[in-house]
């Protein structure tokens, strides 16, 4: 068994450390933690990735770097000639692009696409 640090923060401030035992055996864990714990452990854990894995595939959104880079990608080059040199229209051009790709997200319609703009 290893033991590990990690620094706790509240409210982006670090406020503590943490100290816990990394186990690098099943038996380990059992022996030290005791079989009930260490099955509640288990269990808490699997609870909550599926917890976590329902709440992803319900609020799944780009964040905004993303939604800017698919809205770039998919500005014309006619588009991109009208607005050349009018910071205000290219502005608005992309804001406008982006509100689109945004619209498809929530439509569920962009998620083949985005999957592969994002890399």
């Amino acid at each position: 068994m290893k033991t590990e640090r990690a620094e706790v923060k509240s409210q982006s401030k670090v406020v503590g450390t943490a100290e816990y035992p990394i186990y690098e055996a099943i038996q380990e864990a059992l022996t030290d933690v005791g079989e009930e714990k260490v099955l509640a452990l288990i269990n808490a854990q699997v609870r909550t990735n599926a917890m976590n894995q329902v709440r992803a595939e319900a609020t799944a959104k780009p964040s905004s770097k993303r939604l800017m880079s698919i809205a770039m990608s998919e500005i014309t080059p006619e588009e991109f000639a009208q607005v050349a040199g009018d910071p205000v229209a290219m502005n608005s051009l992309i804001e406008s692009k982006m509100a689109e790709v945004k619209a498809r997200f929530e439509n569920g319609s962009d998620d083949d696409e985005a999957s592969e703009n994002d890399n």
